[in-house]
């Protein structure tokens, strides 16, 4: 999953006072296959967005990749959705 056993712990505790939509979303990409249109990248699991989003909410052109994520993260209406949550 990539997170921390802290947060898997916590989470299964029912002690995460953190946001649970992000949880489900990784749970639900990384063990159900859960896939989304990504105006960049195609088809990709709701993980991966939430990890490309979380990276595009700073600049950082350490390589092409990252900077062409997050120009199209910025614009991506699920970007917009979120933040406006």
């Amino acid at each position: 999953m990539g997170r921390s056993a802290a947060l898997v712990s916590n989470v299964l505790r029912n002690k995460y006072s953190g946001d649970m939509q992000a949880v489900e979303d990784v749970v639900r990409g990384v063990f159900m296959g859960q896939r989304i249109d990504c105006p960049a990248l195609g088809q990709t699991s709701t993980a991966a967005c939430r990890d490309w989003q979380a990276m595009s909410r700073t600049f950082s052109n350490e390589n092409s990749e990252r900077v062409r994520m997050y120009r199209a993260c910025r614009s991506c209406p699920l970007m917009k959705k979120e933040v406006s949550a």
